[in-house]
């Protein structure tokens, strides 16, 4: 015969159990980017070297040299691959005249150099979780890049107590030809941007963001919201410098009104450096990607280039966006310059293949039914022209344990109370 005591231990047990299994089936453990698509054993990138400059107004295609505005970048800013991975990063330069001499930090610290029209492959296993910056020494501070290697545990924001960035305003002007540099008043193409359209910071950290316009005529009228409301304006070779404290985590939109809807940018204060924030549907669910042609140039002073000498290369622009699973997403495709169309796909989401170009817009609307990393890839401008779509499991709170494990709770609770009593 089982006594009182026995069953009340039994009761209190199946209970803690049930409530217990019932949170952890609600919470889950937070996903690690990328293991439910591409969990692959090879992670392959290409990495360009783009100059850019300011011109002296819209109508000049380049500019006097004492009003001078050029910049280095790395496209794209961001790599995420998954620890173990084999990775290969193929350095390509497209324009501007010097060298780039560039590391690693912790997979290539030995400097190796790439210019226009040079590729340099290193190739690499992903054997330590965490942010590593590629940095290329010749054209600081903008030309910098971020290798995150994914674990689930290790923190891939900025390590210290402060973090330095450079956020460039940039004008993408489309062509009515390959060989033609400006265009026809109607049959213009001009969007703006921020470069690098995504920051990630901890919370606590003290925030420099440095705006610098680069080109175009007008200036940028810019808030970031929590953090700098008050409207700041930045132009063309100016520099505006905000500082904060990064005391409240979340996504938090950075915005120029006068160049909307393409000229966004997101800071994400993290909690836990170690996994992505998810995103607010409501903050970002409708995207505008460019479709952006890049051509090298023979020299600095020189528009275009030789047809023996030319550098072309497509990217999409951003070429990395992070959505909550569930969420519905919206991406409007709209190509800037060159000549030909861009077949593309959305891999699980969008998979007949849809074509944009130059001064088109083409938009897809579907529901991100599915966790895990999902390529855009243009068929026709490889090995280049390839984004990443980040679909992010939110996990739930507490709160959201189910009404009935709840209910159950207090029932067996209860029952348990009523033995007691009658045993007394």
């Amino acid at each position: 015969m089982i006594d009182l005591k026995t069953k009340y231990f039994s009761l209190v047990a199946i209970t803690l159990s049930f409530l217990m299994l019932s949170f952890v089936a609600v919470i889950g453990p937070a996903p690690v980017l990328g293991e439910e698509g591409h969990d692959d054993t090879k992670a392959e990138f290409w990495i360009l070297g783009i100059e850019f400059k300011g011109t002296a107004d819209a109508n000049e295609p380049y500019i006097a040299e004492g009003d001078k505005v050029e910049r280095y970048v790395f496209i794209p800013d961001t790599i995420i691959v998954q620890k173990g991975q084999e990775v290969t990063l193929h350095f390509l330069g497209v324009n501007g005249g010097g060298g780039h001499p560039t590391t690693i930090e912790h997979y290539v610290e030995s400097s190796f150099t790439f210019k226009r029209n040079q590729t340099v492959t290193k190739v690499f296993t992903a054997d330590k979780a965490g942010i590593f910056a590629i940095v290329c020494s010749s054209h600081q501070p903008t030309m910098n890049a971020w290798l995150i290697v994914e674990d689930g545990t290790t923190e891939t924001t900025p390590s210290g107590d402060s973090v330095n960035i450079w956020m460039l305003g940039i004008e993408f002007k489309g062509t009515a030809g390959a060989n033609e540099p400006y265009i026809a008043e109607g049959d213009k193409v001009e969007r703006y941007v921020f470069y690098p359209n995504i920051v990630r910071v901890n919370k606590g950290q003290e925030v420099t963001i440095n705006f610098l316009g680069i080109n175009g005529g007008g200036g940028h009228p810019t808030t970031i919201e929590n953090y700098a409301e008050s409207s700041f304006t930045f132009k063309r070779n100016q520099t505006v410098t905000k500082t904060f404290t990064a005391d409240k985590a979340g996504v938090f939109d950075i915005v120029c009104t006068s160049h909307q809807p393409t000229m966004n940018a997101w800071l994400i204060v993290e909690e836990d450096g170690s996994k992505f924030t998810p995103l607010p549907n409501e903050v970002v669910s409708d995207f505008w990607m460019l479709g952006i042609e890049f051509k090298g140039t023979a020299g600095a002073n020189e528009p275009y280039i030789a047809e023996g000498d030319k550098v072309e290369r497509y990217v999409f622009y951003p070429n990395n966006l992070f959505v909550n699973k569930d969420a519905e997403v919206t991406i409007n495709f709209l190509g800037i310059n060159g000549g030909g169309g861009h077949p593309t796909i959305i891999e699980h989401h969008v998979e007949s293949s849809f074509t944009f170009k130059r001064n088109q817009t083409v938009s897809k609307t579907f529901t991100a039914d599915e966790a895990g990393v999902f390529e855009i890839t243009c068929s026709a401008h490889q090995p280049t022209m390839n984004a990443y779509l980040f679909v992010i499991e939110k996990p739930s709170s507490s709160a959201d344990i189910p009404l009935f494990s709840i209910l159950f709770g207090f029932l067996v609770i209860g029952a348990i109370a009523r033995l007691r009593i009658n045993r007394k």
